[in-house]
C-alpha cells in the first residue's frame, strides 16, 4: 500500500518567521484537521508549540524543546512521528526544525524516518529575509548554502522591511539558481499559500542537493539557550518592556548578543507575545496563557536572574 501521510518541512534561520508561517497555514487550510505539527525549540520551555495551539484548529502538536532536531534532539524525532501518526485520518505532518538546524543532518534523519514509517517526503520550504540574506551569504556561509540547496520552495518573508533594491537583488540571484526551485514566493507575516502543500509526496531528495558534502560544516552549536516558566508574574507595562527589548536587541544583555528572544507574558493590556527576531522587536496579542514562558538564544550564556530582574522592574504600575 502506498504511503498516505506526507511530511513537509518549514525551515529557516532564527527569527525567519517559521512559527508564524505554520500558524498562518493552519488557519487558512480548510482541511487542517487532518494535519499534525512537530516543532523543535532550541529553547527550554516549548514556547513555539504553545503559540501554535492558538490556531484554534483541532490538530496534534508534538513539541521537542531544549535541543536541535539534527543532533541532540534527533532521537526524539522518530518517537514524535510515531506519536502523531496515531491520529486517525492523518494526511499531513508539518515539521518546524530549530533555526539552528543544519539541513544535511536533518535531511538524513528524516530520510531514515520516512523509510521506517512509510511516510512520503513532501516539500521543504526555506524562509528567508531578503534584506538580510544575500547571494554572498549563500556562496560563503555553509549554513545558508545547505538551507537553500535543500529547499524545494524559497519564501522571501518580511518583504515589507525590504527596499526595492533588496528585492531586485534577491530575485536576480534566485532566478540564477540551478536547478530552479519549484517556487519562489514573496510574502509578509510568513503567509504561505496552502495550495503549495498539494499532494506532492516523493521518495526522493531534491535534485539540487549538492553531492559534495564537504561544502557543509561540521555540526557544532556554539549558541547558548536559556528560559524559564512562571505562574507568578504580575502584569508588565507593555511599552516599557518593549523598549527594554529594543535595548537588548541593539546592545545585548549581560555582555551577550541576543540572537533570539520569545516570551508570552501578561501585561496591563492583556497577554502579549514579545519577540526579538533579526534584531527587531515585535509585540502582538495572544490568547490568555496558563503561565508566563520565556526563551532566548544568545552568543554567550545569560543568567536567568538578568531576565527576571528586567521583568521585575518593568511591571505595570
Amino acid at each position: 500500500m502506498p504511503p498516505t501521510v506526507t511530511c513537509h518541512v518549514i525551515s529557516g534561520p532564527l527569527g525567519a518567521g517559521k512559527t508564524s508561517a505554520i500558524l498562518s497555514l493552519l488557519q487558512s487550510m480548510a482541511d487542517a484537521g487532518d494535519s499534525a505539527v512537530i516543532v523543535n525549540d532550541f529553547g527550554r520551555t516549548g514556547l513555539d508549540g504553545e503559540i501554535l495551539k492558538s490556531s484554534g484548529r483541532d490538530i496534534v502538536i508534538r513539541n521537542i524543546p531544549g535541543g536541535c532536531l539534527c543532533c541532540s534532539s534527533m532521537p526524539d524525532l522518530h518517537r514524535a512521528f510515531e506519536e502523531v501518526l496515531k491520529r486517525p485520518g492523518l494526511r499531513r505532518i508539518l515539521v518546524e526544525p530549530s533555526g539552528l538546524a543544519i539541513m544535511p543532518d536533518l535531511a538524513a534523519s528524516l530520510r531514515r524516518t520516512y523509510a521506517a514509517l512509510g511516510l512520503r517526503r513532501g516539500r521543504v520550504f526555506a524562509l528567508l529575509n531578503p534584506k538580510r540574506t544575500k547571494e554572498a551569504h549563500y556562496k560563503c556561509l555553509p549554513f545558508f548554502t545547505a538551507l537553500i540547496d535543500h529547499a524545494d520552495v524559497l519564501v522571501a518573508n518580511r518583504i515589507d522591511q525590504c527596499t526595492t533594491r533588496d528585492l531586485a537583488q534577491f530575485r536576480e540571484w534566485t532566478a540564477r539558481l540551478r536547478p530552479q526551485k519549484l517556487a519562489v514566493i514573496e510574502t509578509t507575516f510568513g503567509k504561505i499559500p496552502p495550495e503549495l502543500l498539494a499532494d506532492c509526496g516523493t521518495a526522493e531528495e531534491p535534485s539540487n542537493r549538492p553531492a559534495d558534502t564537504r561544502l557543509y560544516p561540521v555540526h557544532e552549536h556554539t549558541e547558548h539557550s536559556g528560559g524559564f516558566s512562571t505562574d507568578a508574574l504580575p502584569p508588565l507595562c507593555e511599552t516599557r518592556f518593549a523598549e527594554c527589548l529594543r535595548k537588548w536587541a541593539a546592545d545585548g544583555l549581560d555582555g551577550a548578543r541576543i540572537l533570539r528572544f520569545k516570551a508570552v507574558l501578561p501585561t496591563a493590556s492583556g497577554w502579549r507575545l514579545f519577540e526579538i527576531a533579526e534584531e527587531t522587536v515585535q509585540v502582538r496579542p495572544v490568547p490568555e496563557a496558563n503561565g508566563a514562558k520565556i526563551d532566548w538564544i544568545s552568543s554567550t550564556a545569560v543568567p536567568d536572574s538578568a531576565v527576571r530582574e528586567a521583568l521585575r522592574t518593568h511591571q505595570a504600575p
